[in-house]
């Protein structure tokens, strides 16, 4: 099990010495419950990127006060993941912020989140933890205005009929963290999440989520290399590694492989990274066919 990245499942007692300074603007919102509809309506009608940004720096960024959300979706496990990055802050948008530059705190935080029970979860940000290792990364924009974040709070929603995790980071250049903001996550998520499905993709994340095409290599020769080096592939899986491969192809979750193998459900996730990796596969569906089609996984029911 990794170390978590200075997780703080609940408030640290130094910002409850501090006070709840704001706690007067929750408590009267609180009293207001035609407010709080309003942002939830607001959300039902979002259509656009536009809205959504509106939306996100109105009502909720006055009982979540951030300036950056970075919202990820997809298989974490073999970080085939999506974004979408909300934010005032210039250089901070979808189309600026690289997949390869948040990718590993993303990995990470998603990880600490399901280690803490799929609850919203809050900690100071590590400095250095937006890297960017390409051409110009002492220049990057993106990564240099990540870099002046100081606190996340962290919430997802699992997918179980997709098969795919949703997760949002609220990121805020901010010392401390108010109490009540966790709260208010917890309480909005489902919103923010509806609110986000509601826009459409932008055509570099409709190009990147296209599937497949399977089409054939012109050249039959081509083709069998392929066909024998993925069979060297499946070969290459470790017993236990086949083990979770046919309990996948049933259908279970890692929840339940785990219970099944006496294992984490952390440790199977980590058997299904390497698994994807040796069949060059981007989520467990294709890990799936490639075994089926050799006969060395179950139909499932």
């Amino acid at each position: 099990m990794s170390t978590p990245l200075s997780i703080v499942g609940n408030i640290p007692s130094s910002i409850h010495q501090e006070g709840f300074r704001g706690v007067t603007r929750d408590r009267r919102l609180m009293h207001q419950p035609v407010g709080l509809l309003e942002i939830i309506h607001k959300s039902l009608a979002i259509q656009s990127h536009q809205e959504l940004f509106r939306w996100m720096h109105g009502g909720v960024q006055e009982l979540v006060p951030h300036d950056v959300l970075i919202a990820a979706w997809g298989d974490f496990v073999s970080g085939q993941i999506l974004l979408d990055v909300v934010s005032p802050l210039p250089n901070l948008r979808t189309t600026e912020v690289s997949t390869e530059l948040v990718l590993p705190f993303l990995a990470d935080t998603f990880e600490s989140w399901e280690e803490t029970g799929c609850v919203p979860i809050s900690f100071a940000v590590r400095e250095g933890v937006f890297r960017f290792d390409g051409a110009g990364a002492a220049t990057n924009p993106a990564a240099n205005s990540l870099a002046r974040m100081r606190w996340a709070i962290v919430h997802g929603i699992k997918d179980k009929r997709g098969d795919l995790e949703c997760l949002y980071v609220f990121l805020k250049d901010a010392p401390v963290l108010e109490p009540f903001e966790v709260n208010w996550v917890k309480l909005l998520l489902p919103f923010v999440d509806v609110a986000f499905r509601r826009v459409s993709h932008l055509p570099m994340q409709r190009l990147a989520s296209m599937p497949s095409t399977g089409t054939m290599p012109e050249n039959q020769e081509v083709a069998e290399t392929q066909a024998t080096g993925r069979l060297q592939k499946l070969e290459d899986l470790s017993s236990r590694e086949q083990e979770i491969m046919h309990w996948v192809s049933l259908g279970k979750t890692n929840p339940e492989i785990g219970h099944i193998l006496c294992i984490s459900p952390i440790t199977v996730r980590n058997h299904l990274y390497r698994i994807f990796r040796k069949l060059d596969a981007m989520n467990r569906a294709q890990a799936v066919f490639q075994l089926r089609q050799r006969g060395l996984a179950d139909e499932g029911n």
